[in-house]
């Protein structure tokens, strides 16, 4: 767990990413999403957009910490 908590804390995310990356970790619904990153519809899903891009960029880190 040690490894994964220090591997997202090293990923190149921005403010906004981080933010709904912490939020959908925490299991909170698209609504609850939406308004801890302030945006409307469209906004929020291209911030989830950019985060599973950053993330796919890293999927075999992050398979390796995985194992």
């Amino acid at each position: 767990m040690k490894d994964l908590l220090l591997f997202v804390k090293n990923l190149p995310l921005g403010p906004v990413e981080r933010t709904l990356l912490d939020s959908i970790l925490a299991g909170d619904p698209n609504n609850v999403q939406m308004k801890k990153i302030h945006k409307k519809r469209s906004g929020y899903y291209s911030a989830k957009a950019r985060l599973v891009d950053i993330l796919r960029q890293h999927k075999e880190e992050l398979r390796e910490i995985l194992k």
